[in-house]
């Protein structure tokens, strides 16, 4: 059972599937998909603040943790296949 605090973690976390393929495509390169669905996650995974109410927003999640959180965790990796095709 998939347990989801915000709905768009899941829909974040499910753009992975359609981005990956596409740019992996277009580039031919494994490491250009990668950072930027880690980039992706980061920026649109973090909380929001509503300013006509005043309130926190937030960030998506998906088990609980933060969608940004996973894609600084797919930073790691990224920064190694990176390393890889570059040498």
């Amino acid at each position: 059972m998939i347990i989801i605090y915000r709905g768009w973690g899941l829909a974040l976390l499910g753009a992975a599937i359609v981005l990956f393929p596409m740019l992996f495509l277009a580039t031919g390169s494994f490491s250009v998909p990668v950072v930027a669905i880690a980039a992706l996650w980061i920026w649109l995974g973090r909380r929001k603040f509503d300013e006509e109410t005043g309130e926190d927003i937030p960030a998506p999640s998906v088990f609980f943790i933060p969608v940004w959180f996973y894609g600084a965790l797919l930073t790691i990796p990224a920064l190694g296949f990176v390393g890889i095709e570059v040498a």
